[in-house]
Formats: C-alpha cells, sequence, structure tokens
C-alpha cells in the first residue's frame, strides 16, 4: 500500500481507529480499578507516562474488532486506515512507556 494512492476510505479507517481508542480509555481505566482494587488508578495514569502507555495499549485491543468486520466485508481500505490508527498507536505507547 503506497501512501500516494490515500483514499477517504482510508481516513475513515483510521479516524474510526482514533476514536475507538480515545472512547475505550476510560472504559479500560475503570476495569483496571475494578481488578486492581485500586481507587488511585485514575491518578496515576494522570501522572504516570507508563501507566499511560499501558491504558492506551489495552484500548487499543477494541481496534481488532473493527479490523476483523471490514476484512470480513472485503473493504480493504478501512481495514488499511485501522492498521494506520494502530502504528500511530503503537509509536505514541512506546514513546509514553519508554521516552517520557
Amino acid at each position: 500500500m503506497r501512501l500516494k494512492k490515500w483514499t477517504h476510505q482510508h481516513t475513515i479507517g483510521f479516524m474510526i481507529g482514533i476514536l475507538t481508542i480515545l472512547a475505550m480509555s476510560p472504559i479500560v481505566i475503570f476495569i483496571l480499578e475494578k481488578v486492581e482494587r485500586n481507587r488511585l488508578i485514575w491518578r496515576q495514569v494522570m501522572v504516570s507516562h507508563p501507566e499511560q502507555g499501558r491504558v492506551i495499549a489495552l484500548a487499543a485491543v477494541a481496534n481488532l474488532f473493527w479490523f476483523h468486520y471490514f476484512l470480513k466485508k472485503q473493504r480493504w481500505n478501512y481495514g488499511y486506515g485501522i492498521i494506520y490508527a494502530m502504528l500511530l498507536d503503537l509509536i505514541i505507547m512506546l514513546l509514553l512507556k519508554y521516552v517520557l
């Protein structure tokens, strides 16, 4: 896939991927709060960069649903957009976890 052939469908898939990560992050924090029985996890996520990376990585798992859905419908360009969103998520997660 060359970026010269970027289409509107790629953009929609990319935006779906980013919005899914943003929407799932509070849900992941809530689940971690219940599982770890840690009431301060919201504060830890706001302060600690490794915690932010962990939450973002777990929130990205929800994109697998969209990727599978678009592959089943044979909408390849939407799937590529989801992959690009996950690659951006990977870069941000690695920066948060190991650089900052």
